[in-house]
């Protein structure tokens, strides 16, 4: 079973508000009982560059599948992203593992200023997907979504 996706190079300005995402793209392969069981660790695979001249910043992620296969066949759930470093102090428990899904979830949130720039180191966690899954390749893209609050 072999799942890739991408993670792609993003530029956001609307109201001084941007940010840039930082990683290459991430094979990731299930082949043997410890990778279907197991959690892996791709430490420091994404990194954030925010600036907002605002106090209060919210940061979602959420998977989408590079396919036209129906959600229901897709594995639930196997990525996790957590927050590894922060420039800044970070709420909604950052620092704790976030599973990835189909919709959007809170990766952390900040009260601070960014006008100086926050810089934020996050884990990718390849999650065990178990034997019930279709042996084949998946694709999928991380999207992430940047707000003020």
């Amino acid at each position: 079973m072999f799942f890739c996706f991408f993670l792609f190079q993003n530029y956001s300005k609307a109201q001084n508000l941007s940010f840039t995402v930082q990683s290459t793209t991430i094979n990731a392969e299930y082949s043997t009982e410890i990778d279907l069981e197991s959690t892996r660790l791709l430490s420091n695979a994404i990194t954030f560059n925010i600036v907002s001249p605002r106090s209060g910043i919210l940061m979602y992620a959420r998977l989408k599948p590079l396919s036209n296969q129906p959600l229901s066949t897709l594995p639930q759930n196997p990525f996790s992203i957590k927050v590894n470093t922060s420039s800044a102090n970070l709420g909604g428990n950052a620092f704790q593992a976030r599973p990835l899904g189909f919709s959007d979830v809170l990766l952390f949130d900040t009260n601070q200023r960014a006008s100086r720039g926050i810089r934020v180191t996050n884990d990718l966690l390849l999650n065990p997907i178990g034997y019930s899954v279709e042996p084949g390749e998946y694709n999928f893209s991380i999207l992430f979504t940047l707000s003020e609050k």
